[in-house]
């Protein structure tokens, strides 16, 4: 019974990430510029949860195996993440080359300081000091977590704002890994001070962000298409004709200054 209780609590969510690559293979949402890596994130969340089914029941492998696999998943969110990120200040990384360093630097230095704060500075439930593998996991872990959360508040935040005209797509992704952080952060910080015998909610409670992010992206993309960001090439036009007023402007300023003169 457990086993196959088991099997439906791994198999559901990939069932639901599964359809979920079907409406964005439909759709060709999987095309560079558009949701490569978001893509990339769930074809991957389908491909892992098999071995980690198998590798269930033997509990050293599986933990190894999961902490890997999880590593990635925290690789292809932040991927994922920045893709949005990118679309949305569109304008601002054409202008200004320094805005595509503002992402990577954040998530940088939000690990570097967990990395700090889990190797010399919190205790371990054990005593003494975490080791630095069990640090560098955790400070990964929980960054990655903390940038989805973040972010996820901060649109959300200038979205009420300033109901800028952002597509449901964007929104999609960035509120379901916002969600999934935050239920999976309370679990692992609720399980790490807990102590090894009692099994209690936080058990269950990654796997139920896990399926929330899931409903909210399968909810975002499954309607008809709502891009309403201006193609590249035409912001690229408008920067143009903007940049070519500018300097007309300033030539007749210029001639209109020699003519007061």
């Amino acid at each position: 019974m457990i086993g196959i209780l088991n099997a439906v609590w791994f198999l559901l969510p990939a069932a639901m990430q599964l359809t979920l690559l079907i409406v964005m293979i439909r759709r060709r949402l999987y095309r560079r510029g558009l949701f490569t890596w978001f893509f990339t994130y769930s074809l991957y969340s389908v491909l892992v949860t098999l071995p980690r089914l198998i590798l269930l029941y033997r509990s050293h492998h599986y933990t190894t195996f999961y902490w890997i696999t999880d590593m990635v998943y925290g690789l292809l969110a932040l991927l994922s993440l920045n893709e949005v990120f990118g679309r949305i200040f569109f304008l601002d990384y054409e202008e200004h080359s320094w805005v595509r360093l503002v992402f990577p630097t954040v998530v940088l230095g939000i690990v570097s300081g967990l990395f700090v704060w889990w190797r010399f500075i919190q205790q371990a439930p054990s005593g003494g000091h975490f080791d630095s593998w069990s640090a560098a996991r955790l400070a990964f872990n929980f960054g990655v977590h903390s940038i989805e959360g973040i972010l996820m508040g901060l649109f959300l935040l200038l979205w009420w704002a300033l109901v800028p005209g952002w597509n449901r797509y964007d929104y999609g992704v960035l509120v379901g890994f916002g969600v999934s952080a935050a239920v999976t952060m309370a679990a692992r910080i609720a399980r790490l001070y807990s102590g090894p015998s009692p099994v209690g909610w936080y058990k269950f409670a990654p796997g139920i962000g896990y399926v929330l992010a899931t409903l909210i992206w399968l909810h975002a993309f499954w309607k008809a298409p709502e891009l309403r960001v201006t193609p590249r090439l035409r912001f690229q036009e408008i920067l143009e004709h903007a940049q070519q007023n500018n300097a007309m402007i300033r030539l007749v300023h210029q001639w209109l200054h020699r003519r007061r003169v």
